[in-house]
């Protein structure tokens, strides 16, 4: 779950999006806190559509430690604003 779960896709903040997006940077060493990190800013940029942002963040996050799931992708509604994207749906069906 990601602190973008509860927000309606048009109140999604920007400066919420620009903290992950920091926080990811500031975890480029650590491979257990980056996926995270990029999953969070990549949440935040999907939930209002903004899937060119959000999908370099997550290319190989499934098959990372601590990276996002098939399974998350799937069902996880952060990932509405980009499940008609093709490049989202065959990260959604990778094997990891």
């Amino acid at each position: 779950m990601n602190f973008f779960s509860d927000l309606k896709p048009r109140n999604v903040d920007k400066v919420a999006v620009a903290y992950a997006v920091r926080l990811r940077a500031t975890t480029r060493d650590n491979q257990w806190l980056r996926p995270d990190a990029e999953n969070s800013a990549a949440a935040g940029y999907a939930l209002p559509g903004e899937v060119n942002k959000a999908l370099p963040l997550l290319e190989d996050s499934p098959s990372r430690p601590n990276g996002a799931t098939t399974a998350y992708l799937r069902l996880n509604a952060d990932w509405d604003g980009a499940r008609n994207d093709p490049r989202f749906q065959k990260l959604m069906n990778a094997k990891p």
